[in-house]
């Protein structure tokens, strides 16, 4: 794949309110294998599928479940996309913005 796309739902990230992190590959042929890094630690997404995508080949889309707490304020999850048979990889990155009460 050329590119990827991460989007944060929703986009006002809370504590304690379940967020997903979705990952989604521009076209590849064969499909990309899509893996994420929590501060450059490997973590489990979710399989969400493919679809087909542009010039015949397959977009792969992974999800992240994230119940944030403060600590993972400023936390950068990266998403990799590799293609073995291409021996291609890109990725990209997002920081999560997690808003919390202010105590007083």
């Amino acid at each position: 794949p050329e590119e990827l796309e991460i989007t944060i739902e929703p986009k006002k990230v809370r504590v304690g309110q379940p967020c997903t992190v979705t990952c989604k590959s521009a076209s590849s042929n064969p499909p990309s294998v899509l893996s994420w890094l929590r501060e450059g630690d490997e973590v489990a997404g979710i399989d969400a599928g493919r679809q087909p995508a542009e010039h015949g080949g397959t977009s792969t889309i992974s999800r992240l479940e994230i119940v944030p707490r403060i600590e993972d304020d400023g936390q950068i999850y990266a998403c990799m996309a590799t293609n073995p048979l291409l021996e291609q990889a890109v990725s990209d990155a997002v920081t999560l913005d997690v808003l919390c009460k202010s105590i007083m």
